[in-house]
C-alpha cells in the first residue's frame, strides 16, 4: 500500500532527540518512517524534558532536528479510519492507550510499528498483534 517500511511513535523520537546519536541519524537515513501528525503534540507536551535532557548545543539541535524530520512522512491522524482506530483502542486498552493512533496507521499502511516500549510491544503481541517490532531490533541491523 505504501512505501513506508516502518510506523514510529513520539518515544523513538524523544530518544533521538535527547541522544543525538548518530545511529538514530543512520537508521531515519536507512529505513523509510512515517508517523501520526500528533507526534508534533507530544513533543510541545514534553519540551522541556527533552530540551534539558538533550546532550545537544543549540546549533547541533538545529541541525540534528532538520536531518531527523526530512526522512519521517507525517499522516494527519484525522484521516486515519475509524475500524483502524476503532482496533487499536481495543489493542491499546490494556497495555498503554496512548499509543493507539500510532497503532491505528500501522494497522491502516499494514506496516510495523517500531518502538521503545518494551510493556507496549509485550502486550501487543500477547493479543496476537505482529505489527511491531522493538527500536533495538532495527539499531542491531545497521
Amino acid at each position: 500500500m505504501t512505501n513506508f517500511e516502518y510506523v514510529v511513535d513520539a518515544n523513538v523520537i524523544f530518544s533521538s532527540l535527547i541522544s543525538g546519536k548518530a545511529i538514530y541519524k543512520k537508521l531515519f537515513e536507512h529505513y523509510k518512517f512515517c508517523s501520526v501528525d500528533t507526534l508534533f503534540l507530544e513533543l510541545d507536551k514534553h519540551k522541556e524534558i527533552v530540551l534539558t535532557k538533550t546532550k545537544l548545543d543549540e546549533a547541533q539541535k538545529v541541525a540534528y532536528s532538520l536531518e531527523l524530520f526530512k526522512n519521517i512522512a507525517f499522516f494527519p491522524a484525522i484521516f486515519l479510519p475509524k475500524e483502524s482506530i476503532d482496533k487499536s483502542k481495543i489493542l491499546c486498552k490494556t497495555v498503554d492507550i496512548d499509543y493507539f493512533l500510532y497503532i491505528a496507521l500501522a494497522i491502516t499502511i499494514d506496516k510495523p510499528l517500531a518502538t521503545r516500549d518494551v510493556k507496549l510491544y509485550d502486550g501487543l503481541r500477547k493479543q496476537k498483534f505482529k505489527n511491531i517490532v522493538l527500536l533495538q531490533d532495527l539499531l542491531d541491523t545497521l
